[in-house]
């Protein structure tokens, strides 16, 4: 762990200590404040002054006490991460770690937004991930990654409160051997590459959209052999993200009069400096595109608690969501440039059968159907993904929850049919230039 990060780590258990004892303090002078005022209106005129003697002593007493706390607090986060720095390797990074990716993920779901803003050691950048490590986006690094480099890229995004361990979700369960994921079995069964991404789901949407739009383009740029197709592949917020880069820019970028060669949206001989003249396909695996239900109820639950002061405590824990759980509270995603055309398929996961009528309201567990659907129904017998306006051809798997989306066979099965079997053929492979 870098002393860095061992500093910073404590740091943030001084920092939610700290915001506990608030939490106290705030709700203590609530039902202080009720109590107190209950005894004066019973009191009258008459112990009305001494009440408000007595008040005055134990707000006075309380103030004092709890910046005491709060005081020793800071203290101790200061010398604990001191002494923690000094007794760290200084080796490696704690996002590199396996078994630190859940916290990490977690508190930078929650708040990832300050952190970037702090700049935290423990703040996550997007970056590609391999072999638990960041891979600098560069010909030499990629090539030492990836030494089997394939022309046919699949870029995986996770989703919120995610990293990119997340697609190996019940693998042995799943699959009787640890590790194995989406990627890992369209590099074995077919000729293509998995590329996973790491992100701050805490940030804004469109702000991770817009670095992954740049990512992509250095990516594509600096991949060891000319790259021939991109294809998307989002769980939950990842799918959102990646709709935002694909309408992170106008399209035809500046100075082109036309991204295609024809009408199967593949890149021809122009040598485009855009990745996204090489974009085949996407793929949203249960992607709240019309919203998630919990994120609204949170919002009407953080109105509620603000009305109560001895619940106003949860007010505040509420509002102090990040940036990018606020986003899923409604449709955010930007409509795709007019002219960009791509294949788009969704998947939606239903807890229950269709009968109990329950797929909007429960959906999966966080997403309802409707919403991953985008409030659109495949017409029957088409597969094909190519889109009329702007939005996809969706299937709905039963008996799953959100989470199973990121490993399931069933899944797999129609990623191989969408991204494989019915990819474009005769397709030039090109390397595109930097924008």
């Amino acid at each position: 762990m870098r002393r860095d990060e061992a500093f910073g780590a404590v740091h943030l258990l001084g920092m939610g200590a700290r915001g506990v004892t608030g939490l106290v303090e705030q709700t203590h002078g609530a039902l202080a404040g009720r109590a107190f005022g209950a005894v004066e209106r019973v009191g009258g005129s008459v112990g009305g002054p001494v009440i408000g003697v007595v008040r005055a002593i134990h707000d006075a007493t309380s103030w004092a006490a709890y910046r005491s706390v709060n005081a020793g607090l800071t203290a101790g986060a200061v010398v604990g991460g001191t002494v923690a720095a000094a007794r760290a390797s200084g080796e490696g990074s704690l996002t590199e770690h396996r078994g630190a990716h859940t916290a990490i993920a977690l508190t930078n779901g929650l708040h990832g937004d300050r952190y970037a803003r702090w700049s935290h050691p423990l703040a996550l950048g997007m970056a590609v991930r391999r072999d638990g490590r960041d891979v600098p986006v560069d010909a030499e690094s990629l090539a030492a990654a990836f030494p089997q480099a394939r022309p046919d890229l699949v870029v995986f995004l996770h989703g919120l409160v995610e990293t990119e361990h997340s697609w190996d979700w019940r693998s042995a369960h799943v699959h009787g051997a640890p590790d194995v994921t989406y990627g890992t079995l369209l590099e074995a069964d077919h000729d293509c590459s998995a590329v996973y991404i790491r992100y701050n789901s805490g940030l804004a949407i469109a702000e991770n959209g817009t670095h992954l739009d740049g990512l992509l383009g250095d990516l594509v740029a600096a991949w060891p052999v000319p790259v021939r197709s991109v294809s998307l592949v989002g769980h939950s917020m990842g799918g959102l993200v990646c709709r935002c880069a694909m309408a992170a820019r106008p399209w035809p970028p500046a100075g082109r009069s036309d991204g295609w060669s024809g009408e199967d949206g593949m890149a021809g001989s122009d040598h485009s400096s855009d990745w996204r003249a090489l974009l085949d396909a996407t793929v949203w695996l249960g992607s709240p595109v019309d919203g998630a239900p919990m994120e609204r109820g949170a919002v009407e639950l953080a109105a509620f608690a603000e009305r109560v002061p001895e619940v106003s405590w949860l007010a505040a824990i509420l509002r102090s969501r990040s940036i990018g759980i606020q986003d899923l509270h409604g449709r955010t995603t930007p409509d795709l440039p007019d002219g960009l055309v791509v294949r788009q398929f969704a998947v939606a996961a239903a807890m229950t059968p269709e009968r109990f009528g329950l797929d909007d309201h429960l959906g999966d567990g966080l997403v309802g159907v409707g919403s991953a659907r985008a409030r659109r129904t495949a017409p029957p017998g088409d597969h094909t993904g190519h889109p009329d306006d702007h939005h996809p051809v969706t299937v709905t798997v039963r008996g799953r929850w959100h989470q199973d989306l990121l490993n399931d066979p069933g899944v797999y099965r129609h990623l191989v049919e969408w991204l494989v079997r019915e990819r474009p053929v005769g397709s030039v492979a090109v390397r595109p230039g930097r924008a």
